[in-house]
């Protein structure tokens, strides 16, 4: 019998991955991280965020080895949509 995927859920991917430096609700959170504000997410392509989650940038650390990419591509569209 082949096992059913698990449905990816992004509310829990940020609340676990996210959440400790940034915030959705535009203001800092406690690390290094800046808001995520709607109007830089919009300036950006959901494959420049995807790149950014995965690689990383300045302080923010890279996911690549913690997030699929099905999971990362669930987190933009939860971050942008």
């Amino acid at each position: 019998m082949k096992k059913e995927a698990t449905p990816i859920n992004p509310n829990y991917l940020f609340s676990t991955n996210c959440a400790s430096c940034h915030s959705l609700q535009g203001q800092r959170a406690s690390g290094p991280g800046g808001a995520l504000l709607p109007s830089r997410l919009a300036s950006l392509s959901d494959e420049q965020v995807q790149e950014i989650i995965a690689k990383g940038r300045g302080s923010m650390p890279s996911f690549e080895n913690r997030l699929n990419p099905a999971e990362i591509a669930a987190l933009v569209d939860f971050l942008k949509y």
